[in-house]
């Protein structure tokens, strides 16, 4: 279900929209009045990416991120998730790597 609290914004569908066409199949899961954005992923194993300019809530962990207040991209472990951050001018980066990502668990 999705908890949909305003509109896009521009870059957040840009982002959405080259998902989609990388064949990531986004799905819109909220737009927070925080100023945050969430898309999960028809493939389980991509888990889902957060955009956004602050950090996050400690209860919740995204995958993937996109960050306004990062300048280069990061990746770390969290218990036995690795996370990755880039920064919004790296986005399609981003994207090519969850592809990449995404390739690798189709073949397993």
């Amino acid at each position: 279900m999705s908890n949909i609290r305003r509109e896009l914004t521009l870059f957040e569908q840009m982002v959405f929209d080259e998902l989609a066409e990388a064949g990531l199949s986004p799905v819109l899961f909220c737009s927070a009045s925080s100023g945050s954005c969430y898309f999960r992923f028809k493939e389980k194993g991509l888990r889902s990416l957060r955009i956004g300019n602050h950090e996050g809530r400690k209860k919740y962990s995204y995958k993937w991120n996109l960050r306004q207040d990062y300048a280069m991209p990061a990746d770390f472990m969290d218990g036995a998730v690795r996370r990755f951050v880039y920064p919004f001018r790296m986005h399609k980066e981003m994207v090519k790597h969850m592809k990449n990502y995404a390739n690798k668990i189709d073949k397993k």
